[in-house]
């Protein structure tokens, strides 16, 4: 991330663990926040193969970048899992209905939305891995 980089509203780097840990994923990362940027790894691998994945990339103040990715899902399931689990977190809880829509409605062709508070989400059109990225504006 550039210098000058903002913060996801509120959002410290244990909340975030603790969001994506409350969804099956294991969390591995720096056991307590930094000065200094630092990533933690999240992950849930199906018996399948299939897995979601998200990185939490943040320090002491906060959450900088959350990038979620989906590993060999259809592009509903991905959208499923992108729109409201990899990206809930970020937006407030009044518009977890409009984010889920969104991105069933972009489950193909991906796209860019701002919600409330500067989150920009940003989803990638559907494929074999295909990822979102959470930061602020």
């Amino acid at each position: 991330m550039p210098l000058g980089y903002d913060y996801i509203r509120d959002i410290s780097v244990e909340a975030a663990v603790a969001w994506f840990e409350e969804r099956t994923l294991k969390c591995l990362g720096p056991n307590q926040p930094t000065p200094d940027l630092a990533e933690w790894h999240c992950t849930h691998e199906f018996m399948d193969g299939t897995t979601i994945e998200a990185r939490i990339i943040g320090d002491r103040q906060g959450v900088a970048q959350i990038i979620g990715i989906a590993s060999g899902l259809s592009a509903e399931d991905s959208a499923g899992y992108l729109g409201p689990t990899a990206a809930g977190i970020a937006v407030d809880e009044s518009e977890h209905d409009a984010l889920s829509l969104w991105a069933h409605q972009r489950a193909v062709g991906g796209g860019l939305r701002v919600f409330g508070h500067g989150v920009v989400v940003q989803l990638q059109p559907h494929s074999a891995h295909r990822a979102i990225s959470i930061t602020a504006s």
